[in-house]
């Protein structure tokens, strides 16, 4: 009778040892979401934080990928990777939501970074074009695609083209 309960113990002690290292992981993600959003009156961000809190954010939905905050995670930190300027990580989440969550209520929103990552910091336009339309064909109403339209006719222009342009418009609008 030991033995069967010696070996109960044994089995179940990974099982209860991985379902307390994900309480831990969640906890140690709601710490420092607090620490970084929480203090308004914070100046200047905090890169290692951010950086932290994104990895973390990947390693809880890589370990638990059925889990419903999976997708939320994936999508913060694409978030936080596009803010800190890593593109490519930030593209690696958007794709894994994509292909992983097809149904993810922001799929809008994902689609939009995409587009976005290409156009403003890959300089890949011809991607960016081809997300930003099929923004449109999926979600003709969403809140987004009016600035989704814009970003449209404005693809590849410099900022310099772009104020000529709004100086020819607004000079046609006055006469």
């Amino acid at each position: 009778m030991r033995q069967v309960i010696a070996l109960t113990i044994v089995l179940m002690l990974p099982a209860f040892m991985a379902c307390n290292n994900e309480t831990t992981l969640k906890e140690k993600i709601a710490q420092q979401e607090e620490q970084l959003y929480g203090d308004n009156d914070r100046q200047e961000t905090d890169e290692e934080l951010m950086a932290s809190l994104a990895g973390d954010y990947v390693e809880y939905a890589d370990k638990k990928p059925k889990d419903s905050l999976a997708s939320e995670y994936l999508f913060r930190a694409a978030d936080i990777y596009m803010n800190m300027g890593r593109a490519e990580k930030a593209m690696k989440q958007l794709d894994k939501i994509l292909k992983s969550y097809p149904d993810f209520e922001k799929s809008a929103e994902v689609t939009f970074l995409k587009a976005y990552i290409y156009e403003n910091y890959q300089g890949r336009l011809a991607k960016a074009e081809k997300f930003y339309q099929n923004f449109l064909k999926e979600y003709p109403q969403h809140e987004f695609a009016d600035d989704v339209e814009m970003s449209l006719k404005h693809l590849g222009k410099s900022p310099e083209e772009l104020v000529k342009q709004f100086e020819k418009e607004e000079a046609g609008k006055s006469n």
